[in-house]
Order: C-alpha cells, then sequence, then structure tokens
C-alpha cells in the first residue's frame, strides 16, 4: 500500500525535518513541494545574516525589506516569527573585498611563514559610489533599526563590526539591544569588533537572561575588568559560556587578568591573555576549556593545570588549546587525555616548539594511546602542528581516525611530499622549495608523483569516502618545514613554500574529485586553509554510467577487440618509409 506525502500528518513531517540537519539540504527539500516548503521554512529561516557589501547588495537589503513589511503581520508566516539567530558581518554598501588574484599577487611578496597566515583579503571603499551603492547605503540607513526591532523573538545575536561599517550601524545595533524584548529573550550575545588597531569603549546593554557572552577584540586591561564586571556577567546566573579574546597582535606577552570568573562558568574560551594562577580559570562544573595565546606569570602552571584537572576528576567534554609551552608538560598533558573517555571536541594548535628527538615521540603517543579513548564520542577534530612531522596526517595515524565515525568537523595539516605538482610555481624558488622533487619544472613533464610518497589528500579523502559518512566539513592546511626550524631559510622562502603547498593541496583534491572512479559525498565541504575548493563531485553510479557509456560507443561503431587487435598488428608490421627506400 503506497503513502502520498501529502496523507503524513503535521507531527511526522517535522520529525522528518529534524532528521535532517544540514542548511543545504533543508533549502533543497523546501523547493521540493508546497508541503514540504511549509514544513522547513521555520527551519531555514531560523538562522539569518546580514554580509552587505558592494558586490553582494541584494540579499541583506531585501531580508531587512521583508522584516520591515510583515512587521505588522501576526499570522504564522511572518518573516519576524521564525528568526530566532542573526549573523552580522558587514553593514558597508560602498565598500567591495580586495580580489583573489590581487590578494595571492600581494602575497608573493612576502618571506615570513607567519606574515602568510595572518594576512587577509582587504576591504576598499568603491568610489565614485555607484547609483545602486547610493540606494543601497539609504535603504540600509531606512531599514536597519526598524527591522532589528521587529525582531521579537530573536534569541542569539552574532555580530562582527569592522570600522568600515560607520559609527552609526554601532549605535544603532546598540540601542536596539537596550530594547525590552531583547532584555528578555537573548540568550547568546557573540561580539567582534577589528581590525586589531581598533579601539571602541566598552557600552554593552545589561542582557539579563545571557547563556552565551563571547567579546573579542582589542582589548585593553581596563576593558577586562569593566567586562567581568558587567551585570550580564557579574550578576547572571544563567550565564554558561564566557569568552574574552584579546585580538593577536604579533608577539604582544597578553594583558594580565586576574579578575574572578562567576562559579556558574561550565564553558571557558580565553586567547591573549595572561594569568595569575590556573585557579583563576578551574572549575569543578567546568565541561569547555579553549586557551588561545594564554600565558601563564609563572611558567610551572602548566604542568599545574593537568595536575588540578586530574586530581579533581574534571573529564572535558572540549578542549582547544594553541600549544606555545615548553616539552616539558607534553607528558602531563597527554597522559590527562588518556586517563578517561568521552571527548567531543578536541584541537590542539601546536606545539611550536621543535625538538627532532621528541616532536615524533609525543605524536606517536598521542595516536596509540589518547585519540583511541575518545574515537566513539569525537564529532570535531583539528590537529595542527607548526611543523611536518608524526602530528600531520599520514599513513600511520589513518585506521585511529577512520575509526573516529561520528566526525563531522575535521582539519589536518599535510605533510607536502607526494602532493600534485605546484602549478604556479614563483620562477625564482624553483627547485629549493620541496623535498619530494615534484615542483612543476623541477621533474620532466608527465613523470607524476613522486614514487616513494603517497598522496597523503588522496589517502585521507579514500578514508572519508569509505569510513566517515557524517562528517560535513575537512580543512586541510600545510605546516613549515622542520628543517628550517632553527635557521633564517625561514625569512627567504617561508611564505613562499607555505603558498606553494596550499595550491599543491588544492589541485591534489580536485585530481582525486575529478576522477570518475573515486567516490566523493557529496556533502562534505573541503577547504584548503580558509578557501573553499569547489569539486566535480562523482558517485559510484557515476562511473558505472561512464563504463555504460564507453561499451555503448564501442557496440554502435561495431568496433570489436578482436577487430582493434587485427588493426594494431597490421601497423607493427607496416614498414617504414625509410625502409622501403632501402
Amino acid at each position: 500500500m503506497s503513502v502520498s506525502l501529502s496523507s503524513l500528518p503535521l507531527d511526522l513531517l517535522l520529525q522528518i525535518v529534524n532528521e535532517v540537519p544540514r542548511l543545504e539540504d533543508r533549502k533543497s527539500l523546501r523547493r521540493t513541494c508546497l508541503l514540504l516548503g511549509d514544513a522547513f521554512k521555520p527551519h531555514v529561516l531560523s538562522e539569518v545574516t546580514l554580509n552587505i557589501h558592494r558586490d553582494n547588495l541584494n540579499p541583506g537589503i531585501s531580508l531587512l525589506q521583508a522584516i520591515v513589511n510583515e512587521r505588522e503581520k501576526l499570522n504564522e508566516d511572518s518573516v519576524c516569527k521564525h528568526i530566532r539567530t542573526l549573523n552580522i558581518y558587514s553593514l558597508s554598501p560602498a565598500y567591495f573585498l580586495e580580489s583573489a588574484v590581487d590578494f595571492e599577487e600581494r602575497l608573493r611578496n612576502l618571506r615570513y611563514t607567519y606574515e602568510v597566515e595572518k594576512q587577509s583579503r582587504r576591504w576598499s571603499k568603491a568610489i565614485p559610489l555607484s547609483d545602486k551603492v547610493a540606494m543601497a547605503e539609504r535603504q540600509l540607513q531606512s531599514l536597519l533599526k526598524p527591522a532589528l526591532g521587529s525582531l521579537d523573538y530573536l534569541t542569539a545575536i552574532r555580530w562582527r563590526w569592522h570600522s568600515k561599517d560607520s559609527q552609526w550601524t554601532l549605535t544603532s545595533i546598540l540601542e536596539c539591544l537596550e530594547s525590552h524584548n531583547f532584555h528578555r529573550n537573548i540568550k547568546e550575545f557573540t561580539f567582534t569588533y577589528c581590525p586589531s588597531d581598533t579601539h571602541i569603549p566598552i557600552l554593552f546593554p545589561n542582557l539579563k537572561h545571557l547563556r552565551v557572552c563571547s567579546i573579542t577584540g582589542n582589548l585593553s586591561e581596563a576593558d577586562l575588568k569593566k567586562l567581568v564586571q558587567h551585570p550580564m556577567i557579574s550578576d547572571n546566573s544563567q550565564l554558561t559560556t564566557l569568552c574574552l579574546s584579546k585580538v593577536d597582535q604579533g608577539y604582544h606577552p597578553g594583558i594580565f587578568f586576574d579578575g574572578h570568573i562567576p562559579t556558574n562558568i561550565s564553558s571557558l574560551r580565553l586567547n591573549g591573555l595572561r594569568l595569575a594562577s590556573v585557579e583563576t580559570i578551574i572549575r569543578r562544573n567546568l565541561t569547555s576549556l579553549e586557551l588561545g595565546s594564554v600565558m601563564f606569570t609563572d611558567n610551572a602552571s602548566w604542568g599545574s593545570l593537568w595536575d588540578i584537572l586530574s586530581l579533581q576528576r574534571i573529564h572535558l567534554r572540549n578542549f582547544a588549546m594553541c600549544h606555545n609551552t615548553r616539552s616539558d608538560y607534553m607528558d602531563k598533558m597527554l597522559d590527562y587525555f588518556q586517563s578517561y573517555s568521552g571527548l567531543e571536541s578536541f584541537s590542539l594548535k601546536g606545539p611550536w616548539w621543535y625538538d627532532a628527538s621528541l616532536y615524533d615521540v609525543y605524536a606517536v603517543r598521542f595516536y596509540e594511546n589518547v585519540l583511541p579513548m575518545h574515537v566513539n564520542s569525537l564529532v570535531n577534530l583539528q590537529i595542527k602542528p607548526e611543523f611536518e612531522s608524526k602530528w600531520c596526517f599520514g599513513v600511520d595515524n589513518v585506521d585511529v581516525v577512520r575509526r573516529c565515525k561520528r566526525l563531522r568537523s575535521l582539519c589536518f595539516k599535510v605533510d607536502h611530499r607526494g602532493l600534485e605538482p605546484d602549478i604556479n610555481p614563483d620562477l625564482w624558488t624553483i627547485g629549493m622549495l620541496y623535498s619530494d622533487e615534484n615542483g612543476r619544472m623541477s621533474v620532466p613533464s608527465g613523470s607524476g608523483n613522486g614514487s616513494s610518497y603517497p598522496n597523503l589528500v588522496h589517502l585521507l579523502l579514500e578514508m572519508i569516502s569509505s569510513d566517515l559518512h557524517d562528517l560535513e566539513k575537512l580543512t586541510l592546511e600545510p605546516a613549515r618545514n622542520p628543517d628550517w626550524a632553527h635557521d633564517h631559510t625561514d625569512m627567504l622562502f617561508g611564505a613562499q613554500f607555505r603558498l606553494g603547498v596550499q595550491r599543491r593541496l588544492r589541485t591534489s583534491v580536485e585530481s582525486f574529485t575529478h576522477n570518475p572512479y573515486n567516490e566523493v559525498l557529496n556533502w562534505v565541504r573541503v577547504y584548503v586553509v580558509d578557501e573553499q575548493v569547489l569539486t566535480l563531485r562523482r558517485s559510484k553510479d557515476g562511473v558505472e554510467r561512464k563504463k555504460q557509456e564507453k561499451q555503448t560507443f564501442w557496440k554502435s561503431n561495431r568496433i570489436t577487440a578482436s577487430v582493434i587487435q587485427k588493426m594494431s598488428r597490421m601497423v607493427k608490421k607496416k614498414p617504414s618509409s625509410e625502409s622501403r627506400r632501402k
């Protein structure tokens, strides 16, 4: 007995909706029919984004206009009633991002590795303004405040304010946050201001029912003290997640912080700070801890951190660290994570130090003893060592990684040896960057990959296709050459080595996905650093179709294998023109 979709009860349709976690899949299903369109509408519109700039004017302006037009509606179809999360990335119609070509050309003039890592595409103002941009500016000024004021059901705001967005946008949004509805409903407030040299006064509203508060920017020591004393943090018993992050400014030692962190905090993220003691951050109810470029006034505190976590039996479910400490405390860190199971997210950036006798030893211990303890619970895994080593993805750790069946996000650095050749090398560095003789023009044309090294990107993609079926995002990054760890070669070739390996990573992804005999899961988004690789997706069905097409072609042309063989024998026997002359 067949059952039509239209006959399914609403409760069952909503259950189907809840089983579709990916937003793109929800959008696709919503377009299939009116019934699913209505069922998916609240889920698709629950999170919206304002990213308004010269090359992306219409989506954001149209959204604001729709909200303002429907703010008087009381029916269930009103856009305002469905929006729960608002992301604000850009509010500057007159600005545009630097092109990818210009950005790459600028990077080619850099020398140090760290210079490349800190670069991003720049914003520039369009001069003169076109009529379209001028109209968008006027529309934004008239629509922004009334539209935000209509979002009575908003529970989360994630806001990235840039100096290009103008002071009036900052003032308008902060004024909206002072309204009664925002005070009552907002549960998450994430605010980032940039660039790193921008400083603005901390004048945040008292959002009394916050559960998540995250502030990132060019914070001063005085700003930090004001923040932790702000009522939305100090007098809020519902607050469970707190992030205080100073934007990285090179070799700045971090701003000193000895303020009181509320005892109800279970998820703590700190970055760019110098802490007086471990006791400042440890809580018995702590489940998530992120320490990015954090230092202690006493280096021994790093050892105390792991001792206290172990003694108090605090088993973190989420952990992230930018590891710049000495090797002395690596054993204690690995001991701690080997002592229990249940990690859901693990991110390690580093180690930054390099000791040829220890670097790989700790990596082997991590993959053989630590990671197996958490393969049944990990959802997010990021391993980003500073140098090419056994910390990177490779044949030694592929088997334990494939056991992490629940992974949804995976980030690895990859050794450059064995990757596809560099398609666009710097002429003055040819033959100097790579140790696998696989750079373009350094090996004969058509020689392919170095036979002694496997292509680790291909190995990783094969493993994902066969074992990690829940994965949604894969990020690949290059690591530094360990041969340059203790000399000045990095100042000559570091930046170009990193950029060249990035190109080789991208080419390796594309060569794998363009092969019709390789299976790639359609929903996996692949990034090289922070740029998505647009790949040609194929499946086993596509491979079979390709085989059938070839068979049909040969049959239709009545060319059999025996005929081809006879023709080839005739060609071999046919004498050359020179022999005929003789």
